[in-house]
């Protein structure tokens, strides 16, 4: 039985963002990240009991109070919450004059959506030095690289940007990823200040279920 379903969504953006994560009331974790920094796909892992406790006590307080009246506000990504099966909040508008514990359990969904990337079972990892991707977990994925870009951008220590790239892959069309599989990416043009932080992002294509779904890795904002 589901405890917490947090779930972020954002069609506007390209490629479109669909982040989910799910915690059953054994402690049980899947989720799923198409947009992220460090790892695309498909996750599940097991929290700490303890945690477990602190979020079941948390769900259990937020549905034995009335459910905020929440507006989404204009052009914002949609963020909802589902508090065991059936129940779907969407949380986007929430302010200070709801009672805190629906703001608490959106912290936690949130940071638990960040974290499950420790969990990988058939996802594609960016390595820390932006140089290749690499297939993470024990599942194998396959992808389509037939349009994957890289793109490159340089930041000052101050927090401008100094100068960007994007290039095709060129690494074929369809590949079948098996554990151990890794692609090395084009190096950093030689265009970009030496002394910048350079953030790499990645876009291409998992074929999930036979469905596409077009992903976007990237290393950390500086």
């Amino acid at each position: 039985m589901t405890l917490l379903r947090y779930i972020r969504a954002d069609g506007q953006r390209v490629p479109a963002e669909y982040e989910t994560v799910e915690v059953d009331r054994d402690g049980r974790l899947a989720g799923w990240r198409s947009v992220a920094p460090l790892a695309v796909g498909s996750f599940e892992g097991d929290l700490a009991a303890d945690e477990v406790d602190d979020l079941r006590a948390l769900v259990d307080r937020a549905q034995a109070i009335p459910e905020p009246d929440v507006m989404r506000r204009p052009g914002a990504s949609s963020e909802t919450l589902e508090l065991g099966d059936g129940f779907a909040l969407e949380v986007g508008g929430l302010d200070s004059d709801d009672d805190p514990v629906w703001s608490e359990l959106v912290v936690r969904g949130r940071d638990l959506l960040a974290r499950q990337t420790a969990f990988p079972v058939a996802a594609i990892g960016l390595a820390a030095d932006g140089g290749r991707l690499e297939l993470l977990g024990t599942h194998p994925l396959e992808l389509d690289l037939t349009d994957a870009v890289v793109s490159r951008y340089a930041w000052t220590p101050d927090g401008a940007l100094a100068g960007e790239m994007s290039a095709p892959l060129e690494a074929g069309s369809r590949v079948h990823a098996e554990p151990g599989w890794s692609l090395d990416l084009p190096p950093a043009a030689d265009a970009l200040p030496p002394d910048a932080v350079v953030q790499t992002l990645v876009r291409f294509v998992i074929v999930a279920g036979g469905v596409p779904v077009p992903v976007e890795v990237g290393s950390e904002v500086p």
